[in-house]
């Protein structure tokens, strides 16, 4: 993989929760979701929480780590997402898990 594909943009809302944000990689990259564990500033990001709740601020980057979930065989894979926490959306599935702020 070259440094061109190691960074891709993700636009979601703030509202979003974490398991969105992986549900649109995974749409828009096709990095299963189970495989993808993100982390902002060395904390790791929990599915079920609001991206707001991390105060990651709009044009952040959130690295991305890839796991083989294959028994006997785990291997990583670091990428960058440039994450855009505005409040435009890419994916119809992120409309819908997503709350419009005002």
């Amino acid at each position: 993989m070259n440094e061109k594909d190691d960074k891709f943009s993700i636009l979601i809302y703030k509202t979003a929760t974490v398991s969105a944000l992986k549900m649109a990689i995974a749409e828009n990259k096709g990095f299963p979701e189970i495989s993808q564990t993100l982390r902002y500033r060395g904390q790791k990001l929990i599915d079920a929480e609001v991206l707001k709740t991390y105060e990651i601020p709009t044009g952040s980057i959130i690295e991305l780590t890839l796991e083989n979930h294959k028994p006997k065989k785990r291997s990583s894979q670091e990428l960058s997402v440039y994450c855009d926490l505005s409040k435009a959306t890419t994916s119809p599935a992120l409309a819908k898990a997503a709350v419009q702020q005002d």
